[in-house]
């Protein structure tokens, strides 16, 4: 041993350490195993210089002794991490982005009330499947949304329709039966063409034609009573504009004719 080694040990007047002559006070410096013991190392003399590289093994460092200042940036990868540690106050807002999101790991339960807007469903992804009974109210549906092929046969009944809605236009030809039509819905005024009744035709002296208000239309329409006599059409009187010839009887001032027609 030489006498650096024993000045660093703290030995004193020494002047020969290659033989016996070593010092009282140097022998209690050395532990069993003939190391230097760790109650001599001054403070802070071992430097990382001292140290050998890969010398520091986990046995060598105290618990909690690795703090964050002791960690580079980004040293920490996956691998270092144990399953199920990364806990939710470990991750900064808004850091779970899409990618980082495994297939079918977002589930119901995840989803907080009145998250998923509009915006986040993707086209045609509402399916019938999806609606609760009840839930497409009028309100819901586009105006001029709901053509005829989306009705079910049967579906539009009476209480459908607003008032006044089946139009002429609506009515295919012959759709409207005798069975649709109420009792004493038909008055005159529903006819082609108006009616006249109980026309009283007089005449001043004898005459063999007679004149009506109206012109008739069509002239067969024209029905005539010669006094209480019915006469037929056109053995008994004919029928030209608003003109009509007897030719069953001459009308006399005593005679009254009544017509029944349409013009």
């Amino acid at each position: 041993m030489n006498n650096r080694l024993l000045s660093l040990l703290g030995a004193s007047g020494a002047t020969d350490v290659g033989g016996s002559a070593l010092y009282a006070n140097y022998l209690p410096r050395l532990n069993a195993a003939g190391a230097v013991s760790m109650s001599f190392v001054a403070p802070s003399a071992i430097t990382t210089a001292k140290l050998a590289d890969s010398l520091v093994t986990t046995r060598k460092l105290a618990n909690s002794a690795v703090t964050t200042v002791k960690i580079g940036d980004s040293k920490i990868t996956t691998r270092k991490l144990a399953n199920s540690n990364v806990t939710t106050v470990k991750l900064n807002d808004s850091a779970v982005t899409t990618r980082k999101l495994a297939n079918s790991n977002v589930t119901t339960v995840k989803i907080n009330d009145s998250a998923i807007t509009t915006r986040k469903l993707a086209d045609s992804n509402v399916t019938t499947a999806k609606l609760a009974d009840s839930a497409v109210t009028a309100k819901k549906i586009s105006i001029s949304t709901i053509t005829g092929n989306r009705l079910a046969n049967s579906t539009l009944t009476g209480n459908k329709l607003l008032d006044s809605t089946v139009t002429t236009k609506k009515l295919v030809d012959s759709a409207v039966t005798a069975k649709k039509i109420a009792n004493t819905s038909i008055t005159q005024n529903k006819l082609a063409g108006f009616i006249v009744e109980n026309e009283i035709i007089t005449a001043l002296a004898t005459q063999v034609t007679a004149i009506t208000t109206l012109t008739p239309s069509p002239a067969s329409s024209l029905k005539l009573w010669f006094n209480t006599d019915r006469w037929r059409y056109p053995a008994d009187y004919t029928v030209t504009g608003s003109t009509i010839t007897l030719l069953k009887a001459s009308q006399t001032s005593a005679d009254y004719i009544i017509v029944d027609y349409r013009y």
